[in-house]
């Protein structure tokens, strides 16, 4: 796993705990400090972030494996 993907994935965490954070809020009745659509550009950020780190991995992965059969 690439540096790059690392930071992807991780920053995607982060963004999808402080979403899951604001639901448990707003579901306890604590008060959510975000809004309907705030809320929905953090899931989509999170989201894209994901998927984008998981394609850095499978590309990372794939090229491992050309290296591998290239040598054999």
């Amino acid at each position: 796993m690439t540096n790059l993907a690392k930071q992807l994935l991780i920053t995607s965490l982060i963004l999808f705990v402080v979403f899951f954070t604001n639901v448990g809020f707003g579901a306890a009745k604590l008060g959510e400090f975000l809004g309907d659509v705030p809320q929905m550009l953090l899931l989509l950020a999170s989201v894209c972030l994901f998927v984008v780190g998981i394609l850095q991995c499978e590309k990372h992965s794939k090229s491992l494996e050309d290296a591998e059969r290239d040598q054999n």
